[in-house]
């Protein structure tokens, strides 16, 4: 589909973050996806039958939420590598305006539960139609 604007906005385990990005955009076989690059990281957000969230860099994850079931992560930093369980409180999309998807989830750590929200925006291009 071609390159688009998207801003992120991530907040929970203490840390608040907005990320405006140039990012790659593809749709197949039912998945949509936005690959981008900010702070020595890349991003992958995919949307189909759940939302696929990775994260690699200095701090790396795969989180999938689905709101029918507790899924799994393993958070590697640099300090080694951290299990949970992921929670999914929300995940909604929306396609008015560009595309807009909302997840709230709870990381679940032995002992504990610490609550995460994000938002991912993206401007929607109008294609030229070919004549």
């Amino acid at each position: 589909m071609g390159k688009t604007e998207v801003l992120l906005f991530v907040n929970g385990g203490g840390v608040r973050e907005k990320i405006a990005a140039a990012a790659e955009e593809t749709d197949e076989g039912g998945v949509h996806a936005f690959r981008f690059c900010a702070d020595g990281a890349e991003f992958s957000f995919r949307f189909g039958g759940t939302a696929v969230i990775e994260r690699s860099g200095g701090i790396a994850y795969r989180i999938e939420l689905d709101p029918s079931r507790t899924t799994y992560t393993e958070i590697v930093t640099e300090y080694g590598f951290l299990p949970a369980g992921v929670k999914t409180l929300r995940s909604e999309i929306s396609r008015k305006n560009g595309f807009y998807f909302k997840g709230e989830y709870e990381l679940l750590f032995e002992g504990y539960a610490q609550r995460h929200e994000l938002s991912l925006f993206a401007h929607i291009r109008e294609r030229r139609q070919k004549q």
